[in-house]
């Protein structure tokens, strides 16, 4: 479920679909944006996978605050993508990712995508209207080259033009990853549109034109009921607070805007954890394995997509990171505790430091990273042992607290 995410530029969620014959900005259907945006999804998957060699990953330098430092960078390589050819979608491969919620795939919701063909099939966008995107202006660009219904007439033929689909191939500056499940959660196309432009300001404060912003969500959307948008969205990923101007403007909003977790349900939230530790792994695993020379990796995202998959579908891998996931988490949940009960809160209060017997004669000190791996405290080198017996280790060991160097305070220990 949780793999269903899309890094949406900034450009467009600040933008507003626009009907060229009137100029007006378009009320749309709140099935058509989830539509839209699961639609832009699966085509950007679909022309990554189908044309070969079409983006190259390299290993850059970037200089940041004085220190230099090299970072894997992914660009795509557009000669090698085929612009020109259409694809074809299922209208149940849409409706199984948007009505996840109400598991209704009748024939009404098929009448709802044979109408949003119709109003999306000539659509404009105005992009970037709060200028968030320093790299270009606003201007209009049309969605599609060709959106209209198979010959079966429960199918679909897409082309998004290539201008409009280019950013969304590999995002670097000014985008954000939504969730498209929780964009599904909200009930009203305001409520969409609102969260999409709020989640670009994550823990920042926005002011904002009263008018410009009725300008951007559409003509008759009324201001007065900004509230009940706002708390609709409060039940999702994001807390956001509306506070007046200090100068007292009557024409301006100030939103205050905070990231918190959400997750619909507990097996969910383990499922989708557990995901991320999987694919980390396989990352750790391709950048081994670049490093080692053992390879020839010209795509790293889709080298590591290669071995993701095969271990999502293995039984035996998937068992395997469970129980491994599971430990860790028993392991963090153990460190916490320790933590409440030592009052040790970060490491400018000192560190948990365990010292266990290796026989009759040696012990080890050791502490817990980051990561909640085990790492020497004499070498600072990881202590390699399974989750089981690490695990083991810390139950069996004696632990004290102690106090970083003074130069070490602001050190964070995920980095050794």
């Amino acid at each position: 479920m949780y793999n269903i995410e899309l890094n949406i530029p900034s450009k467009y969620s600040h933008s507003r679909f626009l009907d060229v014959n009137t100029g007006k900005n378009m009320n749309l259907n709140k099935k058509f944006v989830d539509y839209f945006y699961t639609l832009v999804c699966f085509y950007r998957l679909e022309l990554l996978s189908s044309n070969n060699n079409c983006l190259s990953t390299n290993m850059v330098e970037i200089e940041k605050k004085d220190k230099k430092f090299k970072k894997m960078k992914t660009s795509v390589i557009e000669e090698n993508i085929d612009f020109e050819e259409n694809l074809s979608f299922e209208f149940f491969q849409i409706l199984n990712v948007t009505n996840f919620y109400s598991k209704n795939n009748g024939n009404s919701n098929y009448t709802a995508i044979r109408n949003f063909i119709n109003a999306f099939k000539d659509m404009y966008v105005e992009t970037n209207m709060f200028n968030k995107d320093k790299t270009e202006k606003s201007k209009l660009i049309k969605v599609f080259d060709v959106l209209e219904l198979g010959s079966d007439n429960i199918s679909m033929n897409v082309r998004f033009t290539k201008e409009y689909i280019l950013p969304y191939l590999v995002t670097e500056k000014y985008f954000k990853k939504v969730n498209l499940y929780i964009l599904f959660l909200f009930r009203s196309s305001y409520a969409k549109k609102i969260y999409l432009f709020l989640k670009d300001y994550s823990n920042c404060s926005k002011k904002i034109d009263k008018k410009k912003f009725a300008d951007f969500l559409g003509e008759d959307f009324n201001l007065r009921k900004i509230e009940k948008y706002i708390n609709s969205i409060n039940k999702s990923d994001l807390n956001i607070e509306i506070t007046k101007p200090i100068n007292g403007k009557k024409s301006e909003l100030i939103f205050v805007i905070r990231n918190k977790n959400f997750f619909i349900t507990e097996d969910e939230e383990l499922e989708y954890f557990l995901n991320e530790f999987i694919l980390e792994d396989c990352q750790k695993i391709t950048q081994n394995l670049i490093y080692d020379g053992k390879e020839n990796i010209d795509n790293f995202e889709k080298y590591t997509k290669g071995i993701y998959d095969k271990k999502l579908k293995s039984d035996y891998e998937m068992s395997r990171y469970r129980s491994i996931y599971e430990i860790k988490l028993i392991i963090e949940n153990h460190i916490n505790n320790l933590k409440d009960k030592f009052n040790v809160s970060n490491e400018k209060h000192g560190i948990l430091m365990f010292t266990d017997r290796l026989n009759n004669i040696d012990y080890e000190s050791f502490f817990v990273n980051d990561q909640y791996e085990l790492i020497d405290f004499a070498t600072f080198e990881k202590i390699k042992l399974t989750p089981e017996k690490s695990l083991l280790r810390l139950k069996n060991a004696k632990v004290s607290i102690f106090n970083l160097p003074k130069n070490m305070k602001n050190y964070s220990l995920s980095s050794f």
